[in-house]
């Protein structure tokens, strides 16, 4: 299944897919204090629910850590996108 960058609206809980919207291309987040943006797999305007264990897994490493998620391995296409 094709997958699709989500923006977060701040409000919601960021582990769950209606607190994001589509976007067209890619983010261009920068910073490192909270959700920016999700490429998740595609349900339309929002993300597929529930989320995936993994983009939850991401989400909340991306929170702990302060860093775009996954970090590992180098090189790795990002699925969690962080703003300031």
């Amino acid at each position: 299944m094709a997958r699709a960058w989500y923006s977060y609206n701040g409000t919601g809980n960021v582990l769950v897919s209606a607190s994001y919207n589509r976007i067209s291309g890619d983010p261009g987040c920068s910073g490192s204090k909270t959700i920016c943006a999700i490429y998740s797999l595609n349900g339309g305007l929002k993300p597929v629910s529930p989320l995936s264990g993994n983009i939850q897994q991401y989400i909340n490493d991306a929170l702990a850590f302060g860093l775009p998620q996954p970090q590992m391995p180098i090189d790795t296409p990002l699925f969690v996108d962080l703003k300031d």
